[in-house]
């Protein structure tokens, strides 16, 4: 027997999308959101360890416009593009990107 479920997440957006996010989802809407997980800990008053794990957005994709079918994109701005150049002596190097993991390779 098929069951809908939904599921809430915490998600975080900064800069342009966070303003984007701000003025145009509301409570109940449908919205895809790509990006990555991010767990952050600390204590709290009575010194107890907390945790909590939160989406944060490279990417929204509104769904369900006014529009009917169309739906709408935003993606966090690249700030490296725009960047003074540095000297190539100063200049970090960045890091290797890893190869693609295909589904053989994941545990469960």
């Amino acid at each position: 027997m098929l069951q809908e479920d939904t599921e809430f997440h915490n998600c975080v957006a900064w800069r342009g999308l966070a303003d984007i996010a701000e003025q145009y989802m509301q409570k109940g809407k449908k919205v895809y959101v790509e990006g990555y997980l991010k767990t952050r800990s600390w204590d709290d008053a009575s010194g107890v360890k907390r945790y909590k794990t939160e989406v944060v957005a490279d990417n929204v994709i509104l769904l369900g416009s006014a529009g009917g079918n169309s739906s709408d994109s935003y993606s966090a701005p690249n700030f490296e593009e725009s960047a003074p150049a540095e000297p190539a002596q100063t200049r970090k190097s960045k890091p290797k990107v890893e190869e693609e993991i295909s589904i053989e390779d994941i545990p469960f």
